[in-house]
């Protein structure tokens, strides 16, 4: 069985608290680990960070946030059409922010890869960024839940 979720929103701030409630809520039925739902979360609240700190720049766009649960398999997909990014290779790295000095620490993608088990970047100059996290949780949604209205499925 698999469950998937796809929202949008605008690139503003409290809207990544928002990213970080859903996807809180989306895994809650595989009874994640303390540590699983901070590492998820974590990773989600960077990545929606960067698409509205970096993708936009000042400006309102639409943040999308696509998940999808296999079992215990979560893949999640943060994709914005902001500025897009030059060298995705130089942006990976640690310490690098196009951010303003004293306030981004250039540790987005790293957090990323810290607490998920893979991450992917793609991004073209111009047309937006796709960030896609996968992690395998603890355990899958049980076949109680699954068969449940408001269960997974």
């Amino acid at each position: 069985m698999m469950n998937h979720i796809r929202m949008e929103f605008l690139s503003i701030p409290r809207n990544e608290a928002l990213a970080r409630s859903v996807i809180g809520a989306f895994i809650a039925c595989t009874d994640p680990t303390v540590e699983e739902l901070a590492d998820v979360r974590t990773a989600v609240s960077e990545a929606v960070t960067n698409a509205i700190v970096h993708g936009y720049r000042n400006t309102i766009g639409i943040v999308s946030m696509e998940c999808w649960l296999r079992g215990n398999a979560l893949t999640v997909l943060i994709s914005d059409s902001g500025c897009g990014i030059e060298d995705v290779e130089q942006a990976m790295q640690p310490f690098f922010t196009t951010g303003d000095e004293g306030e981004r620490s250039g540790m987005g993608f790293a957090v990323m890869k810290a607490f998920m088990d893979r991450l992917s970047v793609e991004s073209k100059p111009g047309e937006g960024t796709r960030v896609r996290m996968k992690k395998l949780l603890s355990a899958p949604c049980s076949a109680a839940e699954k068969d449940a209205v408001n269960g997974c499925r």
